[in-house]
């Protein structure tokens, strides 16, 4: 026999149906944040100082999470539940820092500009071909070019002609939001 007044029906039937749209919502939320990284990831290799626009993003969202941490768990009473409130508030806003930091840069950039970089080593991605093998479709590689004094590793996919160490190659290159440079492909 249950106590008085408890409920045995699992917590989804025990919501309002008011909460229930709401918990929908949030969930339909989550997931289409969730899509949006797997979609932006790629992304982060076409950025120069990548670093350093996540760090950044990192320490500005994630004190802006720690505020609105310890504005909203003020509601709760007990100790144990303000810190469950503010933590998730705060990791939530940790976690998404990333995507929230490069998706403002690079939606709000600039006009866009072509420059010449002298192309410092060159990667390939995926496996080697064969030596007797003649390239016959597109292969995707890692270049490392100096920009501004610093060494950048940058993705380019797509091409049919090798990059070789030394050679000037011309990027399309927008400044973000924040100051942080991008390929524009």
């Amino acid at each position: 026999m249950s106590p008085k007044g408890y409920d045995s029906r699992p917590l989804l039937y025990q919501l309002s149906w008011k909460e229930r749209i709401l918990s929908w919502i949030g969930t339909i939320i989550v997931f289409a944040f969730f899509i949006l990284y797997v979609f932006e990831f790629p992304r982060f290799g076409n950025i120069f100082q990548v670093k350093s626009l996540l760090l950044n993003s990192l320490m500005v969202l994630g004190t802006i999470g720690s505020l609105a941490g310890l504005f909203v768990s003020r509601s709760e009473k007990d100790l144990s539940e303000r810190m469950k409130v503010f933590m998730f508030i705060f990791l939530t806003a940790l976690f998404f820092a990333p995507l929230f930091g490069s998706l403002a840069n690079r939606i709000f950039a600039d006009h866009l500009q072509i420059k010449t970089y002298e192309i410092f080593e060159v990667e390939l991605i995926g496996p080697s071909p064969k030596p007797n093998e003649i390239q016959q479709k597109p292969r995707n590689y890692f270049i490392y070019v100096f920009e501004d004094d610093i060494l950048e590793k940058i993705r380019l996919d797509g091409l049919l002609k090798v990059p070789k160490k030394g050679e000037q190659i011309e990027l399309e290159v927008k400044e973000g939001l924040f100051g942080w440079k991008f390929l524009a492909n």
